[in-house]
């Protein structure tokens, strides 16, 4: 059952550049408390209440809006029964109806959106946890023995590199070992239950 009458705004939220100085801003004219929830939403988002109910959302503006020149802005979301006959009266009424392209938009807020905005929180708590990203560890020295080695390792001189190469090798061996074995035993149990 549908509570609200058509035409009724049923949601706004904020896209901002500043999302700390936003939050104090907000917080300090309305009286308003805000939550982060990144971990709920899947993206950084932020919640606003105002004794105990729900009245507006806040996300970081998304790189593409500020490389076309938009401001922080708010937008505003009207619920309405039926969506197209909505449209039909917009046209009606000479107002002009912007499609989306539902494919690209949505695989974009869908899937893209959230993983971009999943990867840039694990970069930055990386940094703050002054936690090194990438594959500059490879030439690090490895600094531990191994048991098993295909190829030269030595514990004291040999990369990180060195020691991927190493296992590579050895789960290669271990592979190729059970396959060959497998192989026999299958072969021995099928010509046994031939006979």
């Amino acid at each position: 059952m549908f509570l609200h009458p058509d035409g009724m705004f049923g949601w706004a939220d904020t896209f901002t550049s500043d999302e700390a100085k936003a939050r104090h801003f907000y917080c300090e004219l309305f009286g308003w408390q805000a939550y982060d929830r990144t971990e709920d939403m899947g993206a950084h988002y932020t919640q606003f209440f105002l004794d105990g109910q729900l009245v507006a959302g806040m996300s970081p503006m998304p790189p593409e809006m500020s490389a076309e020149g938009l401001l922080p802005q708010w937008v505003s979301y009207v619920l309405v029964h039926d969506a197209d006959a909505t449209c039909v009266a917009v046209r009606a009424a000479g107002g002009r109806v912007v499609q989306i392209q539902p494919i690209r938009d949505v695989l974009l807020v869908v899937l893209i959106w959230p993983a971009w905005a999943g990867i840039q929180n694990m970069f930055a708590n990386l940094r703050a946890a002054n936690i090194a990203s990438g594959f500059g560890f490879l030439s690090r020295n490895a600094g531990f023995a191994i048991s098993q080695s295909l190829i030269e390792y030595d514990q004291a001189t040999s990369t990180f590199g060195r020691v991927f190469f190493v296992g590579l090798l050895n789960t290669l061996l271990v592979a190729g070992v059970g396959i060959f074995f497998a192989t026999i035993i299958g072969f021995v149990v099928g010509i046994a239950r031939l006979s």
